[in-house]
């Protein structure tokens, strides 16, 4: 098919203006959350109990403590500012290590999120996590968190999946994940607030032409007639960085102008043993818009400490078998009266 004409998105953040946020937000970030998350992570890794009831917080909570190590684990947003700090304003590769650092984070805390959360998950979050750890070539990590991913939404348990919200880019990454590893799926749409029973139209998750052509030829050994659909891509990928809900990136710094979907994508074609094509695209020109050699994946002390007490204690194959993902159960309604009931009515 021939990819329609689409240009760059007018308001596409640069990368100025990105250094700019990181500048103005850092040192309160730094005071306000993510050195009080550290420490209480590091009480809890040495058998302590840092952690206040959500409903009484002068009380101290009570175990398990898996989901309070989910929320803790937001310190890693210090290594993903100063990743973006010095992937944005300098030519060196240093940014890899602080890369690293909040990716292998993001990935015990996705990882945590679907042993312990009974309500919805976020696609993007599990989405985003995945494209990380593929672009840094952890392919074992990426392919646990594709099998979580699958039985996730097998289970209804993603929102962002349906109508405006349906992110339309990591549906593509997703589909492509899926066919690497070989998975079956038909549940396209349905989701943990919402199902549609064409995911296909305009506006849903598989409604994109391009990337629905895109798809089936993802692993094919030659994309060299294929440089307008990849042409579209990138401008399409800018696009979805829009400042406003239901976008892949509104909310992304970062991936705002690092594209590691579509280095994730070339991971997996490079797995196969393919060669990825060159795409002469202000989205692709970067510096930083490279596949590097498959990096080690990260750990420290104090990760180690925390990932030791929760399979100790909690969780005994966290990060080594696939999260069970319970089904959807969605919350109760309130009981309606009699007079309601009568009339048709919620009380």
């Amino acid at each position: 098919m021939e990819a329609s004409h689409m240009s760059i998105y007018a308001s596409w953040r640069t990368e100025k203006s990105i250094l700019q946020i990181i500048s103005r937000d850092f040192d309160d970030q730094e005071k306000e959350r993510w050195s009080a998350d550290e420490r209480a992570l590091e009480q809890y890794a040495q058998g302590g109990n840092p952690f206040k009831d959500p409903v009484d917080r002068t009380k101290a909570s009570s175990a398990p403590f898996a989901i309070n190590v989910t929320w803790v684990l937001g310190y890693s947003g210090r290594a993903h500012a100063l990743a973006m700090k010095s992937l944005f304003s300098s030519k060196s590769g240093d940014w890899l290590l602080q890369y690293r650092t909040f990716t292998a984070v993001q990935f015990w805390r996705s990882t945590l999120d679907h042993h312990v959360l009974r309500f919805d998950l976020s696609f993007s979050h599990a989405m985003e996590s995945i494209s990380d750890c593929l672009y840094l070539g952890w392919l074992d990590k990426a392919e646990l968190l594709v099998k979580e991913v699958h039985a996730a939404y097998s289970a209804k348990r993603f929102r962002g999946v349906t109508g405006g919200y349906s992110q339309t880019l990591y549906h593509f990454l997703l589909r492509v994940c899926f066919d690497w590893c070989q998975f079956k799926f038909d549940g396209w749409g349905i989701g943990y607030h919402g199902e549609v029973i064409d995911p296909y139209v305009p506006g849903e998750c598989l409604g994109e032409p391009v990337l629905n052509e895109l798809f089936a030829h993802w692993k094919d050994s030659d994309l060299s007639g294929m440089q307008g659909e990849l042409q579209w891509l990138c401008d399409y990928y800018t696009h979805r960085t829009a400042r406003k809900d239901g976008t892949e990136f509104g909310n992304d710094l970062l991936h705002t102008r690092f594209p590691a979907l579509v280095l994730a994508w070339f991971r997996l074609r490079e797995s196969l043993g393919l060669s990825n094509p060159v795409i002469d695209h202000p989205l692709m020109r970067p510096h930083y818009a490279w596949l590097p050699p498959p990096q080690p994946f990260y750990t420290d002390d104090l990760l180690d400490g925390v990932i030791a007490r929760l399979r100790r204690e909690e969780l005994p194959d966290l990060g080594i078998t696939p999260a069970q993902v319970a089904p959807r159960v969605l919350p109760e309604e309130p009981k309606q009266g009699f007079l309601a009931r009568l009339l048709g009515r919620k009380s």
